[in-house]
C-alpha cells in the first residue's frame, strides 16, 4: 500500500504538532468546499465521504492540480450536483473518497484554485491552514523535509510536466531530478547565475521573481527576461555543457530549488530520441537570446 501523502512521512512528534492545528469540518452533499479561481490557503484531507472535482469547460487543468489522483474513485453521476456551483455546465474530472488529499497544488504553490471540489455526499474533512503549517516548519526543522518532499512531488513535478523543456522527459526522469534538489533562499540583488561561469545546476522558482540579463561591452545590462513562481532557469547551459551565457539575479526575496545538472544530463543521454528533442530546443532558445542582444545593439550602438 502507498503511504498517506505528507502525513505518512511525518514522525510522531511532527504528527502531534500537526494534530494540534488540524480542524475537523462536516459538509453536506452539495456544499462547495473549494471554488475555482479562489485563493488556496487551506489543504484538505477526506476523513469520510465522497466528493467531486470539476472545472469550467475549456479550462486546461493538468491531472493532479487539486486532488490526490493516485486512487481512481468513481462517483455515481446521479450523486453529482455540479450545476449548483455556478449554474453553468461543468466538466467532471474525478472523485475523492476516504484518505484522499485535495487542494494541495494551490496550497503549496500559492496560486488560485484550479478546480472546484464539491461534496457528493455528507462528508467529514480535515483542514490544515498554510499559516499553521509554516509556523510548525519554522519551530520544528524536522517538519521541513517532509513538507519540501510533498512540494516536490505535487508542485515541482507537475510544473516540469507542463514545461516545454522538461515535458520531453519520461515521468521517472522528472522524478529522479527532484530527489536531491535542495531548497535555497536569496534576497534582492543576489546573483544566482553569473555570465561566463560554469556552475553545474539549474533552478526552479518556488516563490518570488528573478531577472535574466547580459552585460554589453560598456557595462550596460541587456534585459533578457523576467521569470517568476513556477518557472525554471539555468538548464540551457547545463544541456549545452557550456559556460553561462546570461546572468540571473533575485528581484526581492526569492525561494528556489537548486537541481543538479549532471542528473539532467544522465536522463537526457539515456534516450536518443529525448536527446535529439533537447538539442533542437537548445538551438531555438539560443537563437531567441541572440535576437534580444542584436536588438539591444541596434538600439544603443547603431547611429
Amino acid at each position: 500500500p502507498h503511504p498517506v501523502p505528507l502525513l505518512g512521512a511525518l514522525g510522531p512528534r511532527e504528527l502531534v504538532r500537526l494534530s494540534e492545528v488540524v480542524r475537523v469540518k462536516k459538509v453536506q452533499a452539495g456544499d462547495v468546499v473549494i471554488r475555482e479561481g479562489e485563493a488556496g490557503d487551506v489543504l484538505y484531507a477526506v476523513g469520510r465521504g465522497r466528493l467531486a472535482v470539476s472545472c469550467h469547460p475549456g479550462e486546461t487543468h493538468a491531472m493532479g492540480e487539486e486532488a490526490d489522483w493516485g486512487v481512481d474513485h468513481t462517483v455515481n453521476e446521479d450523486d453529482l450536483v455540479l450545476p449548483s456551483v455556478s449554474g453553468a455546465p461543468r466538466v467532471y474530472l474525478a472523485g475523492l473518497a476516504d484518505g484522499d488529499f485535495f487542494g494541495e497544488f494551490s496550497f503549496l504553490s500559492e496560486r488560485p484554485r484550479s478546480a472546484t471540489v464539491e461534496a457528493a455526499t455528507d462528508s467529514w474533512l480535515l483542514e490544515i491552514e498554510r499559516d499553521d503549517v509554516e509556523h510548525i516548519a519554522a519551530v520544528d526543522p524536522a517538519f521541513t523535509a517532509p513538507l519540501l518532499g510533498f512540494y516536490k512531488e505535487r508542485v515541482v513535478e507537475l510544473m516540469m510536466a507542463k514545461s516545454p523543456v522538461f515535458s520531453l522527459l519520461p515521468p521517472e526522469g522528472r522524478r529522479s531530478l527532484l530527489r536531491d534538489a535542495e531548497a535555497r533562499d536569496a534576497v534582492d540583488g543576489d546573483v544566482l547565475i553569473e555570465e561566463g561561469s560554469e556552475q553545474d545546476s539549474f533552478f526552479f522558482i518556488r516563490r518570488g521573481e528573478v531577472e535574466v540579463y547580459r552585460t554589453d561591452p560598456t557595462g550596460l545590462s541587456i534585459f533578457i527576461n523576467k521569470l517568476g513562481q513556477g518557472e525554471f532557469f539555468g538548464e540551457m547551459a547545463v544541456l549545452r555543457r557550456s559556460p553561462r551565457s546570461v546572468s540571473v539575479r533575485a528581484i526581492g526575496d526569492v525561494n528556489l530549488f537548486q537541481i543538479r545538472g549532471d542528473a539532467l544530463l544522465a536522463v537526457v543521454e539515456a534516450d536518443r530520441r529525448v536527446k535529439a528533442l533537447f538539442q533542437a530546443m537548445v538551438v531555438r532558445r539560443a537563437a531567441e537570446t541572440r535576437a534580444r542582444v542584436l536588438e539591444h545593439d541596434r538600439v544603443f550602438f547603431e547611429s
